[in-house]
């Protein structure tokens, strides 16, 4: 089975689901690939953040729409298969759009089959200790999918990890405290956990082998390729 196939199976089979997605190390890939894999089973796909995501304008969405006001993008009705980007103009960042009010995305979500949500930012880094605000998942989110990028692994902390300046290396107790830790990877209780970027013969044992606390559940693989390495 496919790495993107089986993330699918994950998602629960009701109106409306509403998925967040919380770390960093592909958070972007995951989103626009459950998108187009969506979109290709003829539902109607909405991209948006409850944090910040990157424009349209410098990241190709595979969108067919693309809206900043709300009041366009609520009277928009997609009549068929599509995928549609919603989220606010950031004034001082135009390489960034910014999360709507709350009460929108929700109103904007019941339009769609599926909402895929950016939940946290990680500055492209592939790993991320979180602050006080974030992430921002809502209540009305039925799957949240946490990102770690395995390419982290062996490199300075503080070159690859948002939010961290200490002077140590990325190994296997590094990532054991960071999962551990209120505001590592597991802040916001995520329902399961994507090690993405086990591509071109990286080794998984030493994800495979990390302390995850009891009922987590965790998928290995790679986006870039498609494969699933392992599954927890």
């Amino acid at each position: 089975m496919s790495l993107l196939e089986r993330i699918v199976r994950l998602v629960p089979e009701k109106e409306n689901v509403f998925i967040s997605i919380t770390g960093g190390g592909g958070k972007s890939s995951l989103m626009k690939s459950l998108a187009s894999r969506f979109r290709a089973e003829g539902k109607k796909v909405l991209i948006t953040t409850s944090t910040q995501i990157q424009s349209y304008l410098f990241y190709d969405w595979g969108t067919d729409k693309n809206f900043t006001f709300f009041e366009d993008a609520i009277a928009y009705e997609p009549e068929g298969p599509c995928t549609v980007l919603y989220a606010s103009n950031l004034q001082d960042n135009v390489q960034k759009l910014k999360a709507p009010f709350e009460d929108r995305v929700y109103k904007m979500s019941r339009k769609y089959d599926v909402t895929i949500c950016e939940a946290d930012g990680s500055r492209h880094l592939p790993l991320k200790y979180h602050t006080a605000r974030d992430p921002v998942i809502y209540p009305f989110s039925d799957l949240t999918i946490a990102v770690m990028g395995a390419w982290a692994f062996g490199k300075e902390a503080w070159e690859v990890t948002y939010g961290y300046d200490g002077d140590n290396r990325v190994d296997e107790g590094f990532l054991n405290n960071y999962i551990k830790s209120p505001d590592g990877l597991l802040k916001g209780k995520p329902d399961y956990v994507l090690v993405n970027g086990l591509d071109g013969g990286v080794d998984p044992s030493p994800f495979m082998n990390l302390a995850w606390p009891q009922g987590t559940k965790v998928l290995g693989g790679s986006l870039l390729e498609d494969k699933l390495e392992f599954e927890l």
